[in-house]
C-alpha cells in the first residue's frame, strides 16, 4: 500500500503500512508570528535630556520642528547700539574770549596801555612830592634868614623888643606862611592833576575794552552763552 504523507500543515497521522503502527497525531506546526517594526528614534543623537527638551519644545510649538541647536550652546544677543555721546555745553562769553585772538590782542594793549599810565602816574606823583618837600625846604631856609635879618634891624635901631617889631615880625610870618602853602596848594595841583589823568586813562581803557567785547561777541555770535 502506498504511503500517505501529510501537508506541509501538519494533520492526522499517516498509518506505515509496513509497520502497521500509527506514526500518532502530531500538533501542526504554525509560522511565528512577525514584530511590528520599531520606529527610529527621531533624535537619535539626543542624550535623554536634550531628547525630551527637544520634545517639549514640540508640544510647546504645536509639534513645529525645534529650530537651532536644542540643547546645545546658544549665540550671544548682540550688543545695543551705543548711544550718541551728548554735545558739549557751550562756554560762558568770558571763556569763549579767553581763545577769540583778536580780543585777546587787544587787552594785551590796554593793559600795556594802563601799566604805562600807572607808572607815569606813580613817578610824576614821588616828582612832585619830592619837589614839595624841597621847595618846603628852601622855604624854611629863607623864612628863618628872613627872621634874622628883621630881628637884625629892628635891634640896631634898639628897637628889638618893641611893638613895632612884634607887628613887623607878624606881618613877615604871615606873608611867609601865605607863600609856604602856595607852595603846597601848588604841589597838590600837581598831584590831583596827575590822579585825574590816570582816571581819565583808565576810564578810557575800559570804553575800549568794552567796545572790543562787542566786536567779539559779533564775532561769536551763537557759540557762547550768558550776556557780554
Amino acid at each position: 500500500m502506498p504511503l500517505l504523507v501529510g501537508d506541509g500543515a501538519g494533520g492526522t497521522g499517516a498509518t506505515n503500512s509496513a509497520s502497521g503502527h500509527s506514526t500518532g497525531n502530531k500538533t501542526p506546526r504554525t509560522a511565528p508570528k512577525p514584530k511590528p517594526p520599531v520606529a527610529a528614534n527621531p533624535y537619535p543623537s539626543y542624550s535623554a535630556p536634550a531628547q525630551q527638551t527637544a520634545i517639549n519644545n514640540r508640544i510647546n510649538s504645536g509639534g513645529s520642528k525645534p529650530s537651532g541647536n536644542v540643547g546645545g550652546p546658544t549665540s550671544p544677543a548682540p550688543a545695543p547700539a551705543p548711544k550718541p555721546a551728548p554735545a558739549p555745553p557751550k562756554p560762558s562769553f568770558d571763556q569763549w574770549l579767553m581763545k577769540d585772538s583778536d580780543y585777546q590782542a587787544a587787552i594785551s594793549a590796554y593793559n600795556l596801555q594802563l601799566e604805562q599810565a600807572r607808572t607815569a602816574h606813580d613817578n610824576n606823583i614821588q616828582a612832585a612830592n619830592m619837589d614839595q618837600t624841597n621847595q618846603l625846604s628852601d622855604w624854611q631856609t629863607q623864612y628863618d634868614r628872613g627872621s634874622e635879618q628883621l630881628l637884625n634891624d629892628f635891634a640896631s635901631r634898639g628897637l628889638g623888643n618893641s611893638g613895632l617889631f612884634a607887628d613887623a615880625k607878624a606881618k613877615y610870618t604871615t606873608d611867609s606862611e601865605a607863600t609856604k602853602q602856595a607852595l603846597i596848594d601848588a604841589i597838590m595841583r600837581r598831584i590831583q592833576g596827575e590822579d585825574a589823568n590816570l582816571t581819565g586813562t583808565q576810564t578810557n581803557i575800559q570804553q575800549q575794552i568794552q567796545a572790543a567785547k562787542n566786536e567779539a561777541a559779533k564775532r561769536g555770535a551763537g557759540q557762547f552763552t550768558g550776556t557780554v
